[in-house]
């Protein structure tokens, strides 16, 4: 399991590059996050990004 120590911003994408959904994690359980995303037919993949400007 991956744990990160600063919030995230999980965008799912689908084809063509767009926009899905988007999550914002603070605890740093992103596992089960990542999975409910993959688990919705139309998301392709997850762009993660740190939340957190300066960083």
């Amino acid at each position: 399991m991956v744990s990160w120590d600063r919030p995230l911003t999980l965008n799912g994408y689908r084809k063509g590059r767009r926009l899905s959904a988007q999550e914002y994690i603070t605890d740093g359980a992103t596992e089960p996050i990542i999975a409910q995303l993959f688990a919705r037919h139309e998301i392709d993949y997850i762009h993660v990004r740190k939340a957190e400007a300066g960083y």
